[in-house]
C-alpha cells in the first residue's frame, strides 16, 4: 500500500479505472527442449547490451543515480517494442551504464497476454535477470502488437534461468499486487497508450523531487531533455 500511495502522490486525482487481469487464470506454456537459433542470438545480444549493470528486479542501474526514469508500458505492445530499441537502448547505453540514470520498469497488464509476461519478467528478477528478461520480450516481439514470439517460460530459458525456480516464483501474489499499482497510476496519469515515462531527480532542499510526466508518444530528445533538468534542480 505505501508503494502505491508514494507512486499516485505526485500525479493527482484518480482518473480512470482499467481492468485487470486474474493472475490464477494466466497460462504459461512450457519451455520447449531446444532454444531456437534466433532467440538464442537475440537473448546473447541483450545479455552483451546489459553487462556489467546491476538489475534489481525491474530495474537497472546504481540505486544511488542521480536520476530515476520510470517507464509504464505493455509487454504486448508494438510502439513499447520499439522504445525499447529507440529509446532504452541509447539511454542505457549513455546514461544508465555511466551511473546518472537508474531505470525502473512497471509493467501495465491490459490483457491477459501481457499479463503473463509480467509475470514472468518479475520471476526472472528473482534471478537477477528481470530487466534482461524485458528486453528480450521486446526483441522478440513482432509489429503486430501481439507481442513476443516465444513463450514466456522459453524467454527465461533462453536468458540461462533455472527454469524449474523460474516457474515456482511465477505466480506470487505480489507480482499481481506489482501489476494492479501500476495500472492504477496509469490510470491516474491518464496515460491512455503506451509507454509512458516519469523522471525524478534528487529531492532539493524542501525534501521533494519534481517529477516530469512524459505521455505517450514519447522520444528519445524529450526523455533526455527531461533528464537534463532533472539533473539541474
Amino acid at each position: 500500500m505505501a508503494r502505491t500511495l508514494r507512486a499516485l502522490a505526485w500525479i493527482g486525482p484518480l482518473a480512470a479505472t482499467i481492468t485487470l487481469p486474474t493472475a490464477a487464470a494466466a497460462l504459461t506454456p512450457r519451455q520447449p527442449s531446444t532454444t531456437p537459433p534466433a532467440l538464442a542470438a537475440d537473448a546473447a545480444a541483450i545479455e552483451a547490451e546489459l553487462a556489467g549493470i546491476a538489475q534489481q528486479g525491474l530495474s537497472l542501474g546504481l540505486r544511488t543515480a542521480p536520476v530515476t526514469v520510470v517507464e509504464y508500458t505493455d509487454l504486448v505492445c508494438s510502439p513499447c517494442a520499439s522504445a525499447a530499441a529507440t529509446i532504452l537502448t541509447p539511454l542505457i547505453d549513455d546514461y544508465v551504464r555511466p551511473g546518472m540514470v537508474r531505470i525502473v520498469i512497471e509493467p501495465v497488464a491490459r490483457s491477459q497476454r501481457s499479463s503473463e509476461y509480467a509475470y514472468g519478467a518479475y520471476s526472472a528478477g528473482m534471478q537477477g535477470a528481470g530487466f534482461a528478461d524485458l528486453m528480450l520480450a521486446y526483441a522478440r516481439s513482432t509489429p503486430r502488437s501481439d507481442g513476443p514470439l516465444d513463450s514466456p517460460a522459453a524467454l527465461a530459458g533462453a536468458l540461462g534461468l533455472n527454469v524449474a525456480r523460474w516457474r515456482s516464483n511465477l505466480f506470487r501474489p505480489r507480482w499481481a499486487n506489482y501489476v494492479e499499482q501500476a495500472v492504477a497510476v496509469a490510470a491516474v496519469g491518464n496515460f491512455t497508450s503506451f509507454p509512458a515515462f516519469t523522471v525524478r531527480g534528487q529531492p532539493g532542499p524542501g525534501g521533494r523531487a519534481p517529477v516530469a510526466v512524459l505521455r505517450a508518444p514519447v522520444s528519445l530528445a524529450a526523455l533526455t531533455a527531461a533528464i537534463a533538468e532533472a539533473q539541474t534542480r
